[in-house]
């Protein structure tokens, strides 16, 4: 089952998409033409092929460890907020606290190649006018005791 750490409400309007294409990418790896047209339609589109890279990352290097949700599941996972933060963190070019998230859910070799990914994730993002903020004000700090 699950583990909520907050209720969905408590994310952004973009971090709540952001959610949804990563759950949808998990949820249905071989068809991504939703997320992709989800990204297009908000004018992210050059976002797609560093985010599907991000989310293969995370969901094939330990699919059993990080625990992305369903799509019909209301809440927020801790692993998702972690995942929003590491993109946030990457768009605000703090790549050494988002690599310290990741590493706190990945072996260190795929969280490497997943920070990567969210660099690029989070320049495409803030060039379509996204900005994404951190989930909560205090992820620098568990960032830097991770």
């Amino acid at each position: 089952m699950p583990h909520a750490l907050s209720c969905r409400a408590t994310v952004s309007i973009e971090q709540s998409v952001l959610l949804w294409c990563m759950r949808a990418c998990v949820a249905v790896p071989r068809d991504d033409a939703a997320v992709r047209d989800a990204l297009a339609h908000l004018g992210a589109a050059s976002a797609w092929p560093a985010f599907a890279r991000f989310i293969t990352v995370v969901r094939d290097y330990v699919p059993d460890m990080v625990v992305v949700n369903s799509l019909a599941w209301r809440g927020v996972g801790a692993d998702e907020l972690a995942l929003l933060d590491v993109l946030a963190l990457a768009q605000e070019k703090r790549s050494m606290e988002a690599l310290l998230l990741l590493r706190g859910l990945l072996a260190p070799e795929a969280a490497a190649a997943a920070l990567h990914w969210a660099d690029e994730v989070a320049a495409c993002l803030a060039r379509a006018g996204w900005m994404i903020a951190a989930t909560t004000p205090t992820v620098r700090r568990v960032a830097l005791a991770a």
